[in-house]
């Protein structure tokens, strides 16, 4: 733009522009998040027996099974159906049968969906369905010690015994 002011020529400058557009996009996945506590993260997911007096007996027949129970949090966006978790045997386990070891000292454990131990786990693959936007679901993990480990009553070694179980989620 030029102006002309009294006989002098004063050039101003004039804004020049263009207009260009931004494609903004975002694709959404299925996905899950999975917590052993609320905010703990899944390192949290325990499932505890506490502590036992040699394992309630020296006499496996007079034994009273011990429990324990756990839980964790699977929670799933909207586009994620058909969610299993599977839940392996263990880093101890002999065969499908669950151990937890102190060294090479073992106690057998097992591993239910419920209270009342009448539904087990084993190696196929717990269905968790389909989920809404947000949604959670909780799977327990209950645990039982059938009866006293005889390998505890010989060789007398009183310890914490554990053992660590993968979970596996697909979705």
């Amino acid at each position: 733009l030029i102006l002309a002011l009294g006989g002098t020529i004063v050039a101003t400058p004039t804004q020049a522009g263009t207009t260009q557009t931004l494609n903004v996009s975002a694709g959404i996945v299925a996905g899950c998040e999975v917590s052993g506590q609320a905010g703990a993260g899944l390192a949290a997911a325990t499932l505890d027996f506490g502590t036992r007096d040699q394992l309630a007996s020296q006499v496996p027949s007079a034994a009273t099974p011990s429990s324990g129970a756990g839980a964790l949090t699977v929670k799933c966006n909207a586009a994620t159906s058909g969610v299993t978790v599977a839940v392996g045997l263990g880093q101890n386990a002999s065969g499908n049968t669950r151990r937890m070891a102190a060294g090479s000292t073992y106690v057998d454990y097992e591993l239910y969906r419920d209270a009342a131990w009448s539904q087990p786990v084993g190696s196929a693959a717990i269905s968790l369905g389909a989920f809404s936007a947000g949604q959670a679901t909780s799977l327990a993990l209950y645990g039982r010690i059938p009866q006293p480990s005889q390998a505890i009553a010989q060789s007398g070694l009183l310890t914490t015994y554990t053992d660590q179980v993968a979970l596996t989620i697909t979705f």
